[in-house]
């Protein structure tokens, strides 16, 4: 889901999966008295920028590798503070890479893979330290790779090529996807089920790992990035501002879209989402899809993946050697950038003690009923309200502690979300 040939295409909602309402953060200013909300996303150098970085992993909190163009491999050992450059066993673009979570009980002997260019499949024994150049039997450029466990592996790429291997990457056999069309991120929960996505919204399935693939064409536009959360679960994000959240092996789907831009990769930790593309975007959701908030990433670079060793260390790298670290998540309210305001709805007074006044627009009819939802910083929901409101109506907010809140405002033609502070 790295380096791929982006078709910018306009967007029509797909009938069997209407979008479902946004609820995108604005911001309020105020000045925070937490230093750990303060530190959002970071920068990190490194050995040179005029390489762009595609892919990124960590194997622990202080061992990780990353790699991009023109054969771009680099280490760390210390959390990101120094990247070491790997690369020369290739000139090729590197795409994708993937570590094997039980491949070695030693972090130091962490079997990984990467994926690129013309082929190109490199394997590391040694978590990153020295890579080996492997050989599929393709020249098509790949863009996928998964192992979910020592033995067997996947990749995927341009022309809806999927090879499989059962030993390691010692031999490979190309299984039949179905189409012909790029296939740009794969990914398996156990050795029989699968997923992957790719162009012009096609997604696949399979259960019997790769004998079979199942087709859905969930989407008009390219799909980019796929995480699992389990065989039942998982999220896709791709061209327009698309996010999928899908479940029931693909049976029931959820749909949002944040914006027109294109989104590269999706990472999920404990109902935790995080989304980054084009412009150096970065959206978080604290609770499964129902509030986004736009990050703050320091940067415009594009960023083509997103990955968070827990729920608080993460990292994202993009073009010209970007790589920004967060370690809270990067939930900083000093991080969160203003999305167009809307003004469908107006609250005060902010801060706020006893009670929270809502002041409705006029195209909002009285009879549609709204659901108000207060969230802690943390993501938790503390507070629901459903009502058919007046044009102006209050919320008594008095058992509710002093601190910061999200508050969502949903209906069926409505999706707002304000900070308050109490």
């Amino acid at each position: 889901m790295r380096r791929k040939k982006i078709q910018r295409a306009g967007f029509s909602g797909h009938p069997k999966f209407p979008l479902k309402p946004i609820t995108l953060s604005l911001i309020a200013f105020f000045v925070i008295h937490s230093i750990a909300y303060n530190q959002g996303w970071q920068p990190q150098i490194p050995p040179r920028t005029d390489r762009n970085l595609f892919d990124v992993w960590f194997v622990s909190e202080s061992v990780g590798c990353a790699c991009g163009n023109f054969g771009f491999l680099i280490k760390t050992t210390d959390g990101g503070i120094s990247w070491q450059d790997r690369s020369g066993v290739t000139n090729s673009w590197i795409d994708d890479m993937w570590f094997v979570s039980d491949a070695a009980p030693c972090i130091n002997s962490r079997i990984g893979y990467a994926v690129g260019e013309a082929g190109t499949i490199l394997k590391t024994t040694d978590a990153g330290t020295n890579w080996l150049l492997l050989n599929c039997g393709s020249n098509r450029n790949l863009y996928g790779v998964c192992f979910p466990d020592t033995n067997n592996g996947w990749v995927t790429g341009q022309g809806g090529v999927i090879f499989y291997t059962p030993d390691g990457a010692n031999t490979w056999y190309l299984q039949n996807s179905g189409l012909t069309l790029a296939i740009f991120d794969i990914e398996f929960v156990n050795p029989d089920t699968g997923f992957a996505c790719g162009q012009n919204g096609w997604f696949y399935k399979t259960a019997d790992g790769g004998n079979n693939w199942s087709l859905m064409n969930i989407s008009s536009v390219d799909l980019y990035g796929l995480k699992c959360v389990s065989g039942s679960e998982l999220w896709v994000v791709g061209a327009n501002g698309r996010i999928y959240r899908i479940t029931n092996f693909g049976n029931t789907i959820e749909s949002w879209q944040l914006g027109n831009f294109v989104l590269k990769a999706v990472e999920v930790k404990n109902n935790k989402v995080w989304v980054c593309g084009q412009y150096g975007t970065i959206f978080f959701s604290p609770n499964n899809g129902d509030t986004w908030i736009q990050q703050n990433s320091q940067t415009t670079n594009y960023l083509d993946e997103i990955f968070f060793f827990d729920e608080n260390r993460g990292w994202a790298v993009g073009m010209q050697g970007t790589i920004r670290y967060t370690e809270n998540g990067g939930v900083g309210l000093d991080g969160i950038i203003p999305i167009s305001p809307k003004t469908d709805i107006r609250i005060s007074p902010n801060p706020a003690r006893n009670q929270l006044k809502f002041f409705l627009s006029d195209n909002l009819p009285n009879s549609n009923k709204l659901v108000i939802k207060f969230w802690s910083i943390t993501g938790k929901m503390v507070k629901q309200f459903e009502i058919y409101p007046s044009k102006t109506f209050a919320l008594s907010i008095t058992n509710l502690p002093t601190g910061i809140y999200f508050v969502t405002v949903n209906s069926q033609i409505l999706g707002q979300t304000k900070i308050i502070r109490i």
